[in-house]
C-alpha cells in the first residue's frame, strides 16, 4: 500500500538523522555539522553565552530552569553583571512552533540570569535563543538541543 501523497513529506521529515554510513549527519543551514554545545558566541561576536539546565538532562514534558551566564567574547567564564537585558526562549523549528509556556528571565545580580519555566512538550530538536542587550545593542546566541529521552 502506498502512503497518500500528503503524508509522504511528513514521513520523510520524521526519518532518522543519519547518513548512509549510519553516522549522525544533522547539519545547520550551511551544511556544517550542528553544534549542540552549551556555550556559544552571539551572532555579532560580542558575547559568550553559556547555559546550564536544572534538572540536567532536560526532562521531556516537564518544567525546567536555565541558568545563563553572559561574558565578553574575549573573556569567557568571567560573567558580566551590568547588562541591560537577557531574554530566553525556545522553539521547535522543524515543527514551526514554540513552547506552551513563556519563561521569565531574572537577573541574579552576579552576571548570571535564571529563566523559568521552560518546557519541551515534545521530543526532538529544539532551539534555545538567548538575546543579550547592552547599551542599545542586541545580539542572539542560538543553542540546539536534541530533547529528550523518554523514560522506559
Amino acid at each position: 500500500m502506498r502512503a497518500p501523497a500528503l503524508l509522504l513529506p511528513l514521513l520523510l521529515a520524521c526519518g532518522d538523522k543519519t547518513d548512509d554510513t549510519g553516522s549522525a549527519a544533522v547539519t545547520d543551514d550551511t551544511g556544517a555539522p550542528r553544534d549542540y554545545g552549551t556555550t556559544q558566541l552571539t551572532d555579532g561576536g560580542t558575547w559568550s553565552v553559556s547555559y546550564l539546565p536544572d534538572p540536567d538532562p532536560i526532562p521531556p514534558s516537564d518544567d525546567f530552569t536555565l541558568t545563563v551566564e553572559v561574558a565578553a567574547a574575549e573573556a569567557p567564564g568571567t560573567p558580566l553583571a551590568d547588562l541591560d537585558a537577557v531574554v530566553v526562549d525556545a522553539t521547535m523549528p522543524g515543527h514551526g512552533h514554540g513552547m506552551n509556556v513563556t519563561p521569565v528571565t531574572e537577573d541574579d545580580g552576579s552576571g548570571t540570569w535564571t529563566a523559568f519555566p521552560l518546557k519541551f512538550h515534545m521530543t526532538g530538536e529544539w532551539q534555545i535563543t538567548v538575546e543579550v542587550t547592552e547599551e542599545g545593542v542586541t545580539e542572539t546566541a542560538v543553542f540546539w538541543v536534541d530533547c529528550c529521552e523518554v523514560p522506559s
